[in-house]
């Protein structure tokens, strides 16, 4: 599973989500796993959100999935 799978994956269970927030429940679930084996963190989250900008929406300092 990519990362942005992996996001998706949790905001279609907790749809609202920090980025740390979606970060720790992607770590907590074992959805994804860095080359490095290290625990994602809430800037990774950011920069993969960054790049889908046609999959995800910011508001209020939430992520979001756009319909």
């Amino acid at each position: 599973m990519t990362l942005h799978e992996a996001i998706i994956t949790i905001l279609e269970q907790r749809d609202g989500l920090t980025t740390s927030e979606i970060a720790t429940a992607i770590n907590s679930e074992n959805l994804y796993t860095r080359n490095d084996q290290a625990p994602l963190n809430a800037s990774q989250i950011s920069a993969r959100i960054s790049q889908y900008k046609h999959l995800f929406i910011r508001k209020n300092r939430k992520i979001y999935l756009k319909n």
